[in-house]
């Protein structure tokens, strides 16, 4: 089955794979040296599903950094 790897969504993009799914969780065909096995957070079956997981993981790391940037703003230094 073709599956839309979304994993890495936000460092290497979208991308299409065989793989072999089984309790939620995909293999990929021919399984490489790396054995690429992803939980169900991780793929999707089609692509609009992929784009949407995708946007769901932007949105997230936006507001994590967010959250990052006001403590660490937050941070004072003084002289001794």
């Amino acid at each position: 089955m073709r599956i839309y790897v979304t994993k890495h969504a936000l460092t290497k993009g979208i991308f299409e794979i065989d793989a072999k799914i089984h309790d939620g969780y995909a293999r990929q065909i021919p399984t490489n040296l790396d054995g690429l096995f992803l939980n169900r957070s991780e793929y999707a079956t089609t692509y609009a599903e992929a784009v949407q997981q995708a946007e769901e993981k932007r949105i997230a790391k936006l507001q994590s950094l967010e959250k990052q940037m006001k403590k660490i703003g937050a941070i004072r230094f003084e002289a001794s």
